[in-house]
């Protein structure tokens, strides 16, 4: 079996953005917002594991890696999809569920969490931990059917263009009363970059509220409701990173209209 490191690189060589996480966690060991637009180099992957060897092996879905992945939690996520169309693609066996890898289909993929019962997507700023990372509860992360065995098949249309539109629809057309209900919801381990995320953006859409209040209210929501929180450094990161998405979309609305 690949150590980490040689799994690192193994990853990095097929063009997927790697970063190190916590050993037996899911937590990045970095601020890894940055690579969600860049691929370290190989040089800087092996120094990751040259100093912390035990480090679990994240892999960044999105654009950057080409990559799509439907993660199914349980047999409830497994119950969830079934019937639907799944092609033969390498799929990953995780400490409680599976991770279909599927190729991106070019534009932006939204993550996607509850899109189903069980069922979230990892896209554009998400990411996964793969093979051959240890669970939390000491289950090692395996490739069920390897990316040498089988090519990345297409990702689904229901999964980018039909359910996954819809979901994401949904959530953004809510009422804003539903707003203090989500910023009063405690967040565990798993959730919180996601959730983060979300209030990051639906704050910078608001009109009257300025750049750096909005990023003085994520911080506080952080420190208040993550279990546990995350650091500064990686809510600042998740910050800039939405700002900017958000910059870019303003300035794609202006010159449309």
């Amino acid at each position: 079996m690949l150590t980490m490191r040689e799994s690192a690189l193994e990853y990095l060589r097929r063009g997927w953005s790697v970063i190190p996480l916590r050993p037996r966690d899911k937590r990045p060991l970095l601020a890894w917002q940055r690579y969600q637009d860049m691929r370290a180099s190989a040089e800087e992957v092996s120094s990751w594991w040259h100093r912390q060897p035990e480090a679990n092996v994240g892999v960044l879905t999105g654009a950057v890696s080409g990559l799509v992945v439907l993660d199914l939690d349980g047999e409830a996520g497994r119950a969830s999809v079934a019937g639907m169309q799944i092609p033969a693609t390498p799929i990953v066996h995780t400490g409680h569920g599976w991770h279909y890898y599927f190729a991106h289909p070019g534009g932006h993929v939204e993550n996607a969490v509850g899109l189903l019962p069980g069922v979230d997507v990892r896209g554009d700023g998400g990411y996964v931990v793969a093979p051959p990372s240890i669970h939390q509860s000491g289950a090692r992360y395996e490739w069920l059917i390897a990316p040498s065995e089988v090519p990345l098949a297409e990702t689904p249309d229901w999964i980018v263009r039909r359910d996954a539109r819809n979901v994401v629809q949904a959530r953004e057309s809510r009422p804003r009363d539903n707003w203090p209900d989500l910023l009063r919801r405690h967040v565990p381990e798993g959730r919180r970059n996601q959730t983060l995320t979300r209030i990051a953006g639906y704050l910078l859409r608001q009109h009257g509220l300025n750049h750096y209040s909005a990023l003085e209210l994520v911080f506080a929501w952080n420190l208040v409701y993550c279990s546990p929180p995350l650091s500064r450094e990686e809510v600042l990161g998740i910050f800039n990173s939405i700002a900017a998405r958000e910059a870019s979309r303003r300035v794609r609305r202006q010159m449309d209209g």
